[in-house]
């Protein structure tokens, strides 16, 4: 009984936040588009989308006529629309202005994963009641105020307390608070990271130096995750190439447990081999069915210590 009172308070958070979010998206993009606020939606997730709806008319009895495309839109889906419209993607302040459509692709991908374990009533953890109860609220404060209080209506209530120059106060004050603390940190292991030379990470791996050696491997799994969603096909991993042949990962495997790693990398192998016949929407069937959204969330405590709040 204990089990199933978690699934249903998670239920209700994440199908809370889900409603929210289809809600705060569709109101944007209305404002941006007016009523052909669909066409904003990427074309083949348009599709996509509409296939969905279709094959859900044709085994109901129910008419779903009124339920438009986003309502057919899963966290997944919902960040590619915001990848496709940087207004949108510009509200999602509390991930790192680099890297933020990979990041923002992970962190969605996680919660559908959330979502799916609820839909089939599979137990749900305490670790990931947390991430839902974190990522929800980090979420809401991004849309909350844009879905009840359109973009006009903000700068008149700065104007009425200074005249002129009071807008642009207003505008750069909030973002400038939450950034700043951790803007320095998150940028602090990509920028070193993207920069580490083949010869800096031997240096790493000889030296022992396992921070650095972690940001480059967590740089490289965001951008060959991201690749893989957006592209449906893997990159090359140079990184995980020099790691994996390094007596530091052969003495730190067990002591860092770094399973999850060769897991993520082995699947990384297998799309790129089933990118030479399979479609987009293949592979991405096919490493969810390896379990490619909870090796990402057992990525995500790995990283956790090294990165910070870039994780």
């Amino acid at each position: 009984m204990g089990k199933l009172d978690l699934n249903l308070d998670a239920y209700r958070l994440i199908a809370d936040l889900l409603h929210r979010l289809r809600t705060s998206v569709r109101e944007r993009l209305r404002e941006l588009a007016g009523e052909a606020w669909e066409e904003r939606i990427p074309e083949d997730l348009r599709l996509f989308l509409a296939q969905r709806r279709l094959r859900e008319q044709g085994v109901s009895w129910f008419r779903t006529d009124s339920c438009d495309l986003l309502d057919y839109a899963s966290f997944s889906d919902l960040a590619e629309i915001l990848a496709a419209n940087p207004t949108l993607l510009e509200q999602v302040d509390w991930l790192p202005t680099s890297g933020r459509e990979a990041m923002l692709r992970v962190r969605f991908l996680e919660l559908d994963t959330v979502f799916q374990r609820v839909a089939y009533a599979r137990p749900i953890s305490e670790l990931e009641m947390e991430l839902l109860a974190g990522l929800g609220e980090r979420i809401r404060k991004s849309f909350e105020g844009t879905s009840r209080t359109p973009t006009p209506p903000a700068p008149a209530k700065a104007q009425e307390a200074k005249p002129a120059e009071a807008p642009a106060v207003e505008r750069k004050s909030p973002p400038t608070p939450a950034p700043p603390p951790a803007a320095p940190e998150t940028r602090a292991a990509p920028a070193s990271s993207q920069g580490l030379s083949k010869e800096a990470l031997l240096r790493a791996l000889e030296t022992g130096d396992t921070k650095k050696i972690m940001a480059a491997l967590y740089q490289e799994v965001v951008r060959t995750a991201d690749a893989i969603f957006k592209e449906g096909k893997a990159p090359a991993c140079p990184v995980w190439e020099t790691v994996r042949e390094s007596a530091w990962y052969e003495k730190n495997f067990r002591p860092l447990s770094l399973a999850p790693l060769s897991h993520f990398f082995d699947i990384v192998e297998d799309t790129k081999e089933l990118a030479r016949s399979a479609s987009r929407e293949e592979i991405l069937e096919a490493v969810r069915n390896r379990g490619f959204a909870q090796t990402l969330l057992q990525l995500k405590e790995l990283f956790q210590p090294y990165l910070g709040a870039a994780a």
